[in-house]
């Protein structure tokens, strides 16, 4: 179900990728230590997978401060659920 949970240590930007075999699945992003959601994945539905593909780009302010967590949870309305350790990169070129 989650494919990949990435931050952006010069945007400060949290990129999740996720799949759900159900179509009509709600995928949200809660910080899996605090519970707090991030947001929730917009679907891309591609022929050529057969899951439904869902993606987000969070900036993730807490009391106003960007906080990188160190893991979330990706929970579907469908009732399943995965957690991930989240990894950080700064991208080429900086």
């Amino acid at each position: 179900m989650l494919r990949e949970a990435e931050f952006n240590l010069r945007t400060d930007q949290l990129a999740v990728v996720a799949a759900d075999t159900d179509t009509s699945a709600v995928l949200t992003v809660p910080v899996t230590a605090t519970g707090f959601v991030i947001g929730t994945l917009t679907n891309y539905h591609s022929a050529a997978d057969p899951t439904e593909v869902q993606a987000g780009v969070f900036k993730v302010i807490v009391n106003g401060q960007v906080t990188h967590p160190a893991e979330i949870t990706v929970t579907s309305s469908a009732g399943g659920q995965a957690s991930t350790a989240v990894s950080s990169y700064i991208p080429a070129g900086y």
